[in-house]
């Protein structure tokens, strides 16, 4: 799920502000409420998390944490990315009629939080690169 986008720092600096900000976290989970299209490549098909005060409040932190807000961070807006693609609005639509069914499984999941990670993003997914995986201080990691 995505906590902060955009970041354009040192190595170094992630791994620190990653740890930072999972050390003032706790578990918590957060349901998704629905399925949505955004017309951005990594984000055509996502799931929105319902805004558990504990959810805004790490974002909070990790903005806090970080020092300034992140250049693609306006609004928080979590979400978890579903399906990545340039996809026509049609298929969009229709992914997304199908994905907020009752019966497909997405809507009302239960996500348990209980851990930090920073990615490093590139253009091709295969590329992209976990740098930093910090669980919360309060137990085991669930996820």
């Amino acid at each position: 799920m995505t906590l902060l986008g955009g970041i354009t720092t040192s190595r170094k600096t992630a791994v620190d502000v990653t740890a930072k900000v999972a050390a003032g976290g706790t578990r918590f989970q957060v349901s998704l409420t629905e399925v949505t299209s955004q017309p951005t490549y990594f984000q055509a098909i996502t799931a929105t998390p319902s805004p558990s005060p504990e959810l805004l409040a790490l974002n909070a932190h990790a903005v806090a944490t970080l020092g300034a807000l992140p250049r693609e961070q306006g609004k928080f807006r979590p979400h978890l990315s579903l399906v990545y693609g340039d996809l026509g609005q049609d298929v969009k639509d229709r992914l997304v009629a199908r994905l907020n069914k009752p019966d497909a499984g997405v809507v009302g999941t239960v996500v348990k939080i209980g851990k930090v990670q920073m990615w490093a993003i590139r253009t091709d997914v295969g590329d992209w690169e976990m740098i930093a995986d910090f669980a919360f201080p309060d137990g085991e990691t669930i996820i």
